[in-house]
């Protein structure tokens, strides 16, 4: 088979556009992956609006990992908490708690610390875990229990 001018110049165009694709693609990946890794700016404005509440001491602390970050959940002498996610995903949340025997309750608020949820943890002695009532993903996922010094609980 012959190669004219006009073959030649179609394989390299052909040969130079995918080239063109593989790297539009691998520089939306990294957009998206730069993206999902800063936290969001009302969460960092949250983290440091909250930073007195976390000199309090820890009476629970509580971690699980995910496919796609590690989870940190932190309860304070104080009645506060914060709920932090590193990795591809990252975020912080934080608010107050109380507990009744095997429930703690959380109250979520936002930078200008108005409440924007409310939430039950459900503690399983059998395991060392929490459970969030009512979760919305598919799978309910557990916190495993590190340190644990909450009175009246165990």
């Amino acid at each position: 088979m012959l190669r004219t001018p006009q073959r030649i110049l179609a394989a390299g165009v052909t040969k130079h556009c995918k080239k063109m694709k593989s790297s539009i693609v691998i520089l939306i990946v990294l957009l998206i992956l730069l993206d999902s890794c800063t936290v969001p700016k009302d969460a960092r404005i949250l983290k440091r609006e909250t930073k007195e509440w976390r000199k309090s001491q820890i009476v629970l602390h509580a971690w699980a990992d995910t496919p796609l970050s590690g989870i940190f959940f932190t309860l304070r002498e104080n009645g506060k908490f914060e709920y932090t996610s590193s990795g591809l995903i990252k975020s912080f949340e934080a608010g107050s708690w109380t507990n009744y025997k095997d429930t703690i309750k959380l109250v979520y608020v936002d930078s200008k610390q108005n409440i924007v949820k409310n939430k039950n943890v459900i503690i399983d002695r059998q395991t060392s875990t929490l459970a969030f009532e009512n979760d919305s993903t598919p799978v309910q996922f557990r916190l495993r229990i590190m340190t644990n010094k909450i009175n009246n609980v165990w």
